[in-house]
């Protein structure tokens, strides 16, 4: 058979296309790090490389949503400290009438405005914000929880998202809540309604966020709660609520029933020692609170770190399976080079000076 220049010439344009292919290729591999480019060329690679990402993607979100959570307990934990330095001064205040000049009436008002102040103080902290939402609110971030009405003949009033902290007013649901217009008794009509609430929103009032621990719902279809992270914190489990007028169970009730006795001039060696004696009390409560919130930020460091890790080390595996070896990379590189270059040499040999150039 006789074979012509023709036949020769696209015989070996087919292979020198095959050849400008695969130098190509090793020249994206080196280039790019990449083993492959299409998930044909490695199914089974391409299979884990998928479940690798979609890991990869699940920790990007646990660690956005932890990251938000610490920058909310470490606000939290802020306002908490300046709280409990706010109770620490009404506590030297409170002392030094108890121990000082107790009837001179002047220093009596003088005291009684700074407690006034550092009450103003502590709802404003308890109001504190981080980003749009409110850190003290419970399940409800979107308004300032608390509410401080003073009324220096009848006693102050504060109210936690609308609810009487005393317990002692009726409570009526708002517009727009499943339960709008349901009245909920208080205390001055002989009902412990409205304290139950109270106590309802200081202990299970939660917002739980998934940061990786499994979520999981029971056969009820109601959250495992053991699954997620709760980041509620109600202001009621700080502050306190309940009680009565004379000795309200309430942070900022109580500094205002301080400042009252001493703007009636009342006799501190009764009135005041019954506050003397609770206020201990109410600064162990926020102490309390706040290591809570201390151990929560630890336990969300740790989670912090072991999401590094865990992304780390799919990260490795994502480069175990995508990535090739530099040195590799470059051997084949030079390899297809050659191969390339000697295929231009050997068609120089064969083939006409105008198709070699042409090809050149």
């Amino acid at each position: 058979m006789r074979v012509t220049t023709f036949m020769m010439a696209d015989r070996y344009i087919n292979r020198m296309s095959g050849a400008l292919e695969r130098l190509d290729y090793a020249n994206r591999q080196a280039g790019t790090g990449r083993r492959f480019f299409k998930a044909s060329e490695d199914p089974a690679a391409s299979t884990a490389l998928y479940k690798y990402r979609r890991q990869q993607a699940q920790v990007a979100d646990y660690d956005e949503n932890l990251k938000d959570v610490i920058s909310t307990k470490d606000s939290q934990f802020s306002s908490m400290n300046l709280v409990n330095k706010s109770l620490e001064d009404a506590f030297d205040h409170l002392e030094y009438i108890m121990n000082g000049p107790v009837n001179q009436k002047e220093i009596k008002q003088i005291t009684a405005q700074q407690i006034r102040g550092i009450q103003e103080t502590v709802v404003k902290d308890m109001n504190a914000k981080y980003g749009d939402r409110f850190l003290f609110g419970g399940s409800a971030v979107g308004e300032a929880p608390f509410e401080l009405k003073v009324d220096k003949e009848k006693g102050d009033k504060l109210y936690y998202r609308g609810i009487d902290v005393s317990g002692e007013e009726d409570y009526v649901y708002p517009p727009g809540s499943h339960l709008e217009g349901t009245v909920v008794k208080g205390t001055k009509n002989g009902s412990n309604d409205v304290l139950n609430l109270l106590k309802k929103l200081a202990d299970d009032d939660p917002v739980f966020i998934d940061m990786g621990f499994g979520l999981d719902f029971n056969g009820d279809k109601n959250l495992n709660q053991s699954s997620a992270f709760n980041v509620s914190t109600s202001g009621l489990s700080v502050l306190g609520y309940g009680g009565t007028k004379e000795q309200p169970n309430n942070a900022v009730l109580m500094l205002g029933a301080i400042a009252k006795e001493l703007e009636h001039d009342v006799d501190t060696s009764r009135g005041l020692d019954l506050h003397m004696t609770n206020f201990r009390s109410h600064q162990q409560r926020l102490r309390t609170a706040i290591a809570k919130i201390d151990t929560d930020r630890m336990f969300l460091n740790y989670t912090d770190k072991r999401l590094d890790e865990q992304d780390a080390s799919i990260k490795e595996k994502i480069s175990q399976t995508w990535d090739i070896d530099a040195e590799k990379a470059i051997m084949d590189l030079n390899q297809q080079d050659y191969l390339y270059q000697l295929m231009l040499r050997t068609g120089n040999k064969l083939l006409s000076n105008s198709f070699i150039d042409f090809m050149n």
